[in-house]
């Protein structure tokens, strides 16, 4: 019945987050819209996919694996996957910052801006430490606690990003 009832509370709490997200999403957008050029906020968006993509590339679903395991999880299971997860955030780090050049080449950006692409990978290894603690949080039912980090998580990112697009 517990489980059922978290169950229940996890899709809710999941409903609810995608919509604060994607109302601050768009809020965050606005202001950095009205602080940011055009041309500026269109580097944004290559760094942000950038990033993002190399962070999908990184997981290789090892979070999923964690939670599709039926039985508890171990401590040297969570080791493994840590230390694969940071392996694998690391050499995405490394390419980012080798490639950096190449990727705003690509996109036809100014050389100069190679330095955020580069900046975000910073980003990219600091996402890759939160897997462990969700997977956990997700095995033990405890979705309302995920959706609340991750919006917490977002409106950090917004206030950093809207700041530092603020300060130039």
């Amino acid at each position: 019945e517990e489980v059922k009832k978290r169950a229940v509370r996890g899709v809710a709490s999941l409903f609810v987050r995608q919509g604060v997200l994607r109302f601050l999403g768009l809020v965050g957008m606005l202001f950095l819209a009205r602080i940011l050029s055009p041309d500026m906020v269109g580097v944004f968006a290559i760094a942000h996919f950038v990033i993002l993509f190399f962070e999908e590339v990184s997981s290789l679903g090892l979070s999923a694996a964690l939670l599709r395991k039926k039985e508890n999880v171990t401590e040297i299971e969570l080791r493994t996957v840590f230390t694969l997860q940071q392996s694998l955030a690391l050499v995405s780090f490394i390419v980012i910052i080798i490639f950096a050049q190449d990727i705003a080449t690509h996109y036809e950006l100014d050389g100069s801006y190679t330095w955020l692409i580069r900046v975000f990978g910073i980003a990219l290894l600091l996402a890759s430490l939160k897997t462990i603690p969700m997977a956990l949080l997700q095995r033990q039912l405890r979705h309302d606690l995920v959706e609340v980090s991750y919006v917490f998580l977002y409106i950090e990112y917004l206030v950093c990003s809207i700041s530092m697009a603020y300060m130039g």
